[in-house]
């Protein structure tokens, strides 16, 4: 199922990489191989080849990191041009 949402995902918007974090990634290559085939099963043949898939290199801590670095970004970035901000 998650090979046959990211062959779909790769017909629409075309990434290039796909990034596989969290227990997902614990599994390894028994999970990538599967995924693969699932997403040449599903997507147009061009947009499936333009598509890696990778294992996250953070494991587990992978959606942590993300929050952190989304928490970050969003304490520390100036705001958008025209939104006024209350002190």
């Amino acid at each position: 199922m998650i090979g046959t949402a990211i062959g779909t995902l790769a017909n629409l918007t075309g990434p290039e990489l796909v990034v596989l974090g969290g227990s997902l990634s614990a599994a390894g290559d028994i999970l990538t191989g599967p995924l693969r085939i699932a997403l040449d099963e599903t997507a147009l043949a061009p947009a499936a080849a333009a598509v890696s898939i990778e294992l996250a290199r953070l494991d587990r801590w992978a959606s942590a990191c993300g929050a952190v670095a989304f928490v970050f970004e969003h304490f520390t970035s100036p705001p958008p041009h025209g939104v006024i901000q209350r002190p």
